[in-house]
């Protein structure tokens, strides 16, 4: 058996570890589109019929008849629901990633830390 003081290095010789393989990541769940909201008289909620706490993602394109808005309820201080805004952000993995951001905006609110609003 030899010692750590007979190794060409001096002693300094560290035991080889084993390499470590990360468990696979599964992708998350996506989450089905919500169905647009009808306004009292059964039809999509247009421009017109938008009420303030509407959600305004568009759907179709605007030229045609059958243009019209999510009309689902916004996301407190956003223009979106929380599926269209998760749609909307930079890396929308997961609507999880929009409310890890909500509480990050308040907690900064309550210690007077100044994040960026987007």
């Amino acid at each position: 058996m030899t010692r750590a003081t007979d190794h060409p290095t001096g002693g300094n010789v560290r035991p080889l570890r084993k390499r470590v393989v990360p468990a696979p990541v599964e992708a998350p769940t996506p989450i089905p589109e919500p169905a647009a909201r009808m306004t009292a008289d059964g039809s999509l909620v247009s421009t017109m019929a938008l009420k303030a706490r509407d959600c305004r993602w568009p759907i179709g394109d605007v030229g045609e008849t059958d243009f019209h808005y999510c009309g689902n309820e916004q996301l407190e201080g956003h223009s979106y629901c929380e599926f269209h805004l998760a749609k909307s952000r930079a890396n929308p993995a997961s609507v999880a990633n929009v409310k890890r951001w909500e509480h990050w905006r308040e907690r900064s609110a309550a210690v007077h830390i100044a994040i960026p609003e987007f």
